[in-house]
């Protein structure tokens, strides 16, 4: 929001930056560094990051409307939790891995 702020007052100082190089005689041996230029390009900047930040902004509430309509449940869809994914309760100790006892075995 501010960025909309800052732009008219760089506009506003540009302007007045250049009005006053143009109705001023020049001087000589100076050279004129053209400030009201470097307003205009700030005053550019703040509206394009206003822009930027205005439409990442609606992007997003775009983005995230979609997701909850998405997974949203329809009414009277209902469906039970399957058994297999309940881990609220503890299953079964597991058995230990089999042992390959290879010494009683004969070598050939």
């Amino acid at each position: 929001m501010y960025n909309l702020i800052l732009a008219p007052v760089w506009l506003l100082l540009g302007l007045y930056l250049l009005y006053r190089e143009q109705t001023r005689p020049p001087q000589p041996g100076v050279t004129p560094v053209p400030l009201w230029a470097f307003a205009f390009v700030l005053a550019a900047w703040n509206l394009v990051r206003w822009w930027a930040s205005r439409t990442a902004r609606r992007m997003q509430e775009t983005s995230r409307s979609a997701f909850h309509q998405r997974s949203a449940r329809r009414p009277g869809h209902t469906s039970e939790p399957d058994p297999n994914f309940d881990f609220s309760q503890p299953g079964p100790a597991p058995q230990p891995p089999a042992t390959n006892d290879q010494s009683d075995s004969p070598r050939a």
